[in-house]
C-alpha cells in the first residue's frame, strides 16, 4: 500500500498489486519448498523491509512505528535517488526479498559466482572456486548464528546488504555489468563479520 500511494501511473499500480501477489505466494513448487517459483513468502518481505529500512535510516524500528517507517524509507529513498512506488517495490523491496530468502535458505551459489568477464580475469579459475567455497562456508556459519544466537541478530543486517551489493550489477562504457563488489570483497567483510560476531557471542554487549 506505502508502493501504490507513491504511484502515479494506474497500470503500474496494478502491476505493483501483481508483483506483489507472486512475490508474497508461498515459494512451493511440485510440493517442494523452492525460490525458484518467485514467490518467497510474505514473513520473508516482511523481514527484508524491517531489515533496510532499518539500515537506510540508521535506527531501529518497534512494532508500533513499522508502517511509519516504512513510508519514511520509502520517501527518503525517492528523494535521493529518484522512481516512485513501482521503481520502489521492484529495487528495493523485491530484491532485498529474493536475496534474504537465498540466504535464510542456504542458497549460496549466486552470491559466489563470477558474475562478469572482467571479474574472470581479475582471477584465475582455482582462485575464484576456493573464494567461492570460503564465501559459502562464512555464510553458512553466519546464517546459523543469526538465526540461532539472539545477539547476533542484527548482523543479518549487514550481510543482507553485502549480499544485495554483490547481486547489483553496473555498466560502464559499454562493456559488460560487473557487481559493485566483487569475491575477493565480500570474502574480506565477511571474515570481518564473522569476528564481530564471535566477539558478541563471547562478550553479549
Amino acid at each position: 500500500l506505502v508502493c501504490f500511494r507513491y504511484t502515479a501511473d494506474e497500470d503500474d499500480m496494478y502491476r505493483i498489486f501483481d508483483s506483489w501477489d507472486d512475490l508474497a505466494s508461498q515459494p512451493v513448487e511440485d510440493g517442494v519448498a523452492s525460490l525458484s517459483s518467485g514467490g518467497v513468502g510474505r514473513d520473508i518481505i516482511s523481514a527484508a523491509c524491517l531489515l533496510r529500512a532499518a539500515s537506510t535510516l540508521q535506527t531501529r524500528i518497534s512494532k508500533q512505528n513499522q508502517l511509519l517507517m516504512m513510508e519514511r524509507w520509502l520517501r527518503q529513498t525517492i528523494l535521493t535517488r529518484g522512481g516512485d512506488g513501482k521503481l520502489f517495490f521492484e529495487r528495493e523491496i523485491r530484491s532485498a526479498s529474493l536475496v534474504l530468502a537465498s540466504y535464510r535458505e542456504g542458497k549460496f551459489n549466486s552470491f559466489t559466482q563470477e558474475k562478469s568477464q572482467e571479474e574472470k580475469a581479475a582471477t584465475n579459475g582455482a582462485t575464484a572456486a576456493t573464494t567461492g567455497e570460503m564465501i559459502e562456508t562464512r555464510l553458512s556459519f553466519l546464517r546459523q548464528l543469526t538465526q540461532t544466537v539472539s545477539v547476533a541478530k542484527d548482523l543479518e543486517m549487514v550481510v543482507l546488504e553485502l549480499l544485495l551489493q554483490r547481486s547489483r550489477v553496473k555498466v560502464a562504457d559499454g562493456k559488460d555489468a560487473s557487481p559493485t563488489l566483487t569475491l575477493q570483497q565480500l570474502d574480506g567483510h565477511l571474515r570481518q563479520i564473522e569476528l564481530l560476531a564471535m566477539w558478541f557471542v563471547l562478550k553479549k554487549p
